[in-house]
Order: structure tokens, then C-alpha cells, then sequence
């Protein structure tokens, strides 16, 4: 019976991610819900074609309450040839105080903003994307439960 439960869900899971989706991961910050400096969070895109631009986005769930208005992370690409670039990324959370953006589930938030619209891969192979939040604070970002990086064909539906 436990087996059945699991595929169910997997087929679920599987079955909601949209056909135009190439790359979706979201991980944990951990337990205590704060996102450090010291804890960098690392994903793998393995590309296998490269004939016109994607979308590239983040993920953030986060809990009612964040106290930010926005979350800077430095977001390091290192592409198949050991190559790498730095880009400093700001998510806007909250656009005016206590009005948080985002799709709401309770006091928990998913939001997904598109960070490079025209996102190219000029050769094949694994690329790399390390974020670090970018806060003074070594005590972290409180509040976050999971980052993820979605990667998008906006020419397939």
C-alpha cells in the first residue's frame, strides 16, 4: 500500500511540471529556516542543446514575516569549461511594506521571478549555479525554507 501512496505522488509531482520546464530544483535552507552566508546552495543544469534563448528564474518559499523587502544573492555561473561569472541578483519580496509577492498558501509564500529572460548556453555540457545570500548579518536571512532554479523553453507550451 505504501508503494501505490508513493507512485501516486510521483505521478503527481511529475505529472504537474510543465512541458516547457528543462530544469527544476528546489533545496532546503534547513530546520531553523535562516539562510547564512556560510551556507552556499548549489545546482547542476547538464545542457544538452542550446538552438535559442530560455528563461532562467529563482524559487523562494518563504514564511509570512520576512523581514526584508527584497533578497540579494550573488549568484556565480561556472560553465563546462571552468569558466566563471558573478552576478549579483535582488528578488523583491515585498514591494511596499507587509505586502508580499508571491502565491500564498497560508503563512507560507512560493515566489519565482525570472532572473535572465534570454538565457543562452554557448556549448553543451554542465553548468553550475552557486547562490549565496549576500547579507552583512552572519546570523542569515530568517524565515526561508527552500531556493530553487527553474530553467524554461518560452517557446514550447
Amino acid at each position: 500500500m505504501r508503494n501505490t501512496i508513493a507512485i501516486l505522488a510521483l505521478a503527481l509531482l511529475t505529472g504537474c511540471t510543465s512541458s516547457n520546464t528543462l530544469f527544476e530544483e528546489h533545496q532546503s535552507v534547513g530546520e531553523d529556516m535562516v539562510w547564512q552566508p556560510s551556507e552556499p546552495i548549489t545546482f547542476t543544469i547538464d545542457v544538452k542543446e542550446n538552438k535559442h534563448a530560455y528563461a532562467l528564474a529563482l524559487a523562494v518559499r518563504y514564511a509570512n514575516g520576512f523581514p526584508y523587502d527584497r533578497l540579494p544573492v550573488f549568484l556565480t555561473e561556472t560553465n563546462p569549461n571552468g569558466e566563471s561569472v558573478r552576478k549579483d541578483i535582488d528578488l523583491i519580496i515585498q514591494p511596499k511594506s507587509g505586502e508580499y509577492l508571491g502565491e500564498k498558501g497560508f503563512d507560507i509564500i512560493d515566489l519565482e521571478q525570472v532572473i535572465d529572460a534570454n538565457k543562452e548556453f554557448p556549448t553543451f555540457g554542465k553548468y553550475t549555479y552557486t547562490l549565496i545570500p549576500d547579507i552583512d548579518d552572519p546570523s542569515g536571512f530568517p524565515l526561508l525554507m527552500e531556493i530553487g532554479l527553474i530553467l524554461r523553453d518560452p517557446q514550447q507550451k
